[in-house]
């Protein structure tokens, strides 16, 4: 039994370097341009759901937003395409994918009920400040 519990934390501890080892590699060094452009987006999104909160529900119909909708997606794709063309940046790559896809279903949701319910703005507020506190989070010294 001591064999195998001592043969166990041998494997834990190799999975665990492992992993370590590997997280140094997934992020990548500091960047001032993708850091600006997550602010330009984090920015821009913020606005969208407080003007969205400002205005009673019945008047939140998807049609009055739907441009804004397209100019924050391309904001988001652009920053997408920025994060996945850095060296070692599996991760971030991996959180604005998420936020991307965060941001299509919150627009199909908007189009397909017309309006945004308070506590639907209120949660995608939640969630994406969840996701720029990790985008906009200094790297990890590796």
């Amino acid at each position: 039994m001591l064999n195998r519990n001592a043969l166990l934390a041998g494997w834990i501890g190799l999975l665990l370097s492992i992993v370590s080892l590997m997280g140094c590699e997934m992020m990548a060094h500091f960047d001032a341009r993708t850091h600006q452009q997550t602010k330009r987006v984090e920015k821009v999104l913020f606005q969208h759901f407080d003007f969205l909160a400002m205005m009673p529900e019945q008047e939140r119909n998807f049609r009055r937003f739907e441009v804004d909708y397209l100019n924050i997606d391309v904001e988001i794709q652009q920053l997408v395409r920025m994060q996945s063309l850095r060296p070692s940046n599996l991760l971030m790559t991996q959180t604005t994918e998420q936020f991307a896809l965060h941001w299509q279903e919150d627009r199909r949701l908007h189009q397909r009920n017309n309006v945004l319910t308070d506590k639907e703005i209120s949660e995608a507020v939640e969630r994406y400040r969840k996701i720029f506190d990790l985008l906009l989070q200094p790297p990890v010294a590796e």
